[in-house]
């Protein structure tokens, strides 16, 4: 995400739904998002149902070639 693009009221919104600060210039703000990482809640449960779903076909392939 490029957060240069978005307003300050954009990047408090972000921060806010991170539990983080919210206090400080926007180039603070970039740098509060950018060292928290850019996964939302959302984000980081759709990578773990992907995460889920590769170890179950990693579990099927094995067990397909007899590993």
């Amino acid at each position: 995400m490029d957060y240069d693009d978005l307003t300050v009221a954009e990047l408090k919104d972000l921060l806010r739904a991170a539990s983080l600060p919210v206090s400080g210039k926007k180039a603070e703000l970039i740098v509060r998002l950018t060292e928290a990482g850019d996964d939302s809640p959302a984000e980081e449960a759709a990578e773990a149902d992907l995460d889920e779903a590769i170890d179950d076909v990693d579990a099927d392939i094995d067990e397909a070639v007899g590993s």
